[in-house]
């Protein structure tokens, strides 16, 4: 797990080890193959800097007792954001409205979603309806219309 994570969120050991706040050196016996496992401070480090629900990551680290314990008092943890999540909520917030609109536009139309009130024929999530007004905007002019007005 520890593996995946390095090669998917961070590229080398050296920069994985300085977001968990811990030395190279550890990190890598952690992820020998009969590694040295993470106390319940580096689980919930790990769980903080990969975006992974911190039960999952304690039951990986063989204290499932803990997690348990956690959730017997707390309650489940909520899904958690993922990296890639996480960061297209900051490009989100970076965005001027009228792309905004045309990428929810767009997100709707992908996800099946029914017209601007949101909602699916399918179970699942709806994407909640755009406020305001549609301006049909296209951020790149070379690009076909998503629709015309």
């Amino acid at each position: 797990m520890l593996r995946r994570y390095q090669k998917k969120h961070f590229g080398t050991v050296k920069a994985f080890a300085k977001a968990l706040g811990i030395a190279p050196s550890h990190l890598s016996r952690a992820m020998a193959s009969h590694g040295q496992p993470f106390d319940v401070r580096g689980c919930l480090r790990l769980a903080r800097v990969t975006g992974e629900n911190p039960s999952l990551i304690l039951r990986a680290a063989g204290k499932g007792d803990i997690a348990k314990q956690i959730e017997e008092l707390y309650g489940a943890a909520p899904d958690v954001l993922t990296i890639p999540a996480r960061e297209l909520v900051a490009a989100w917030e970076l965005m001027p409205e009228p792309a905004r609109t045309a990428l929810l536009h767009l997100a709707r139309q992908a996800a099946g979603t029914s017209g601007p009130q949101g909602g699916t024929s399918e179970p699942g999530p709806a994407i909640p309806p755009v406020t305001g007004r549609d301006p049909g905007y296209r951020m790149d002019p070379s690009l076909p219309a998503v629709h015309n007005r």
